[in-house]
This record gives C-alpha cells, sequence and structure tokens, in this order.
C-alpha cells in the first residue's frame, strides 16, 4: 500500500490493526487510520532520530507517554527532549491532518491545554493554538510511517543524560527524575529503551495506586 501525504509517498504495510482502527482521512482513495498512528508513537517514537517541530527544532522522545482512556489528549505525561528547551513533560495529540485539531474541537477543549506536542502527517503551519492561548509544536510524523530507529551502533553506545524537569510554571528548582524515582524502587536507566520501560512501570505503579485510593474513598464515602 502507498500513502500520498503532502506531495510525498511512503510504503507502508497495513496490518491486523487497521481492521480495528476508525479511518479518519483518505488519500489516493486508501484509508490511514488514526488508531495505528498512535500505535506507532507508542512502539516507535523513542527509536527515532529525525523527528523535528515544523520550527526545525530537534525531538527526542524519551518516553511517549501513557495512553489516554478518559476525554482529552492521546497520550499523558510524556517526556521530550526537545533542541532549545531541554526536558519538556506534557501531553501528545496526533493527527492525520494538523487541521483535524479544530475540527475535533480541541482548540475549545481545556482538557488538552497540557499537550506539547501537536504530531501530524500532513502540517501547515509551525504551531497550534490551545485553548489557553498557549502555543504547542507541531511535529510531522512522517518518519514514524517508514520506521526509522537509531543504527545498532548508535543504540549501544548511546548513553541517557541526567534529566532535569521544571518546577511548576517552568519556574522553580528542577529536581532529578532518576533520584525521585529511585526512592520508589526503581534504578537510573543506562539506554533510552531502558528508560522507557521503566517509566512504563513507575506510571503503572502509579496508576494502580490510585486507583487503589479511589476504592477505598469510594468504600468509605460512597461514589459520590
Amino acid at each position: 500500500m502507498t500513502i500520498y501525504t503532502t506531495g510525498r509517498t511512503l510504503s507502508w504495510t497495513p496490518g491486523r490493526d487497521i481492521a480495528l482502527s476508525r479511518s479518519i482521512a483518505e488519500h489516493g482513495g486508501e484509508k490511514i487510520p488514526e488508531r495505528l498512528l498512535a500505535k506507532f508513537w507508542k512502539e516507535r517514537a523513542a527509536r527515532q532520530t529525525g523527528l523535528r517541530t515544523e520550527a526545525g527544532k530537534r525531538v527526542r522522545v524519551v518516553y511517549p507517554g501513557r495512553s489516554g482512556v478518559t476525554a482529552g489528549p492521546d497520550f499523558r505525561d510524556a517526556l521530550l527532549e526537545v533542541e532549545g528547551l531541554g526536558l519538556v513533560r506534557g501531553d501528545v495529540e496526533l493527527h492525520i491532518k494538523q487541521a483535524d485539531w479544530n475540527s475535533h474541537g480541541h482548540g475549545g477543549d481545556p482538557n488538552y491545554n497540557g499537550v506539547v506536542v501537536h504530531g501530524a502527517l500532513e502540517v501547515f503551519s509551525e504551531e497550534t493554538r490551545l485553548q489557553s492561548g498557549s502555543f504547542a509544536p507541531v511535529v510531522d510524523l512522517q518518519s514514524l510511517l517508514t520506521d526509522t530507529p537509531f543504527p545498532e551502533s548508535a543504540r549501544q553506545e548511546t548513553t541517557l543524560p541526567e534529566p532535569t524537569l521544571p518546577g511548576p510554571m517552568n519556574d522553580g528548582p528542577a529536581f532529578d527524575l532518576w533520584q525521585v524515582l529511585s526512592r520508589k524502587g526503581f534504578f537510573k536507566p543506562e539506554s533510552l529503551d531502558e528508560a522507557g520501560r521503566t517509566l512504563d512501570r513507575a506510571g503503572d505503579d502509579r496508576f494502580r495506586a490510585k486507583a487503589d485510593w479511589l476504592a477505598k474513598c469510594i468504600q468509605s464515602d460512597g461514589p459520590d
């Protein structure tokens, strides 16, 4: 199958997920499922070396985020290293077309104010405006379809930087993410792949802890 997007031709081999996916756009008569794009982001984004914002800033995905299961962005709490900004934490929203942001009503939805990257296959501007009035950089996701990963030699030599996360509203002292996780029993990872797995486990543990807490609240106070 061949996908035609913004004047470029990319090869894409459809799989079982396509039958399960909701197609939201068509190009050259071929349907492209948004759900498959989300699958590619989750499985491939951390392996990419060519991701850039439309403004030309390099983007490295340390952790693609946890899949959103309620109203809001596709991925929550992603960790992205953006050229000129350092490590950025926030939500990620994916679309086939950048214009889908507004056609889906996200531009007026405060649930999307935490988006730090808007990814799309068809882009027309460098930024996407959030309901808050802030802007999220737009990243072209074409490379996810061709899946150009780190070369094996580069993967073996790549070491994880010392990530720090800013305080509230990007103001205040930074803290060492791995130092925080070590207090919860997680060891500092030595590679990007290991970092992704560690953050997945930490996220799952946090989710289960919150679920247990909510269950206790419901048992003691009732569902209201």
